[in-house]
């Protein structure tokens, strides 16, 4: 048992020699900077990140669901108000049916020939 006691402090002696110290324990170098320092700067990083994420944007215009659509008005017009259709369709009167996504909702706006609004839902 002293036999094996005396090799593990040998060798906890020259493994302290290779690491350029004269003990086993190690301080730390004064450069680094201290652990809970760093960790500090980077939560304040991290607040400082998640504060400019989380403001709330302003839509630009009118809420497109409360936009009023008149018989008569123009493709572009309502287009100006709705942004681009998300499906369009024609039928066998050369009527064109438009589908507007409006986040969780949809407008539905049908054109004459002429491409004037005749009929809206909601």
């Amino acid at each position: 048992m002293r036999f094996l006691t005396a090799a593990f402090a040998s060798t906890a002696l020259l493994f302290a020699l290779a690491l350029g110290t004269s003990s086993c324990a190690r301080t730390p170098s004064p450069e680094l900077p201290e652990p809970e320092a760093a960790v500090a700067e980077e939560v304040e990083e991290a607040a400082e990140v998640a504060e400019e994420v989380t403001e709330e944007v302003e839509p630009e215009g009118p809420d497109p669901m409360e936009v009023e659509i008149t018989r008569g008005m123009s493709r572009a017009e309502v287009e100006e108000l709705l942004g681009e259709p998300t499906h369009v369709g024609q039928d066998r009167q050369g009527r064109t049916h438009c589908l507007y996504s409006i986040g969780e909702y949809w407008r539905s706006v049908l054109y004459d020939r002429r491409g004037r609004a005749v009929e809206w839902h909601p």
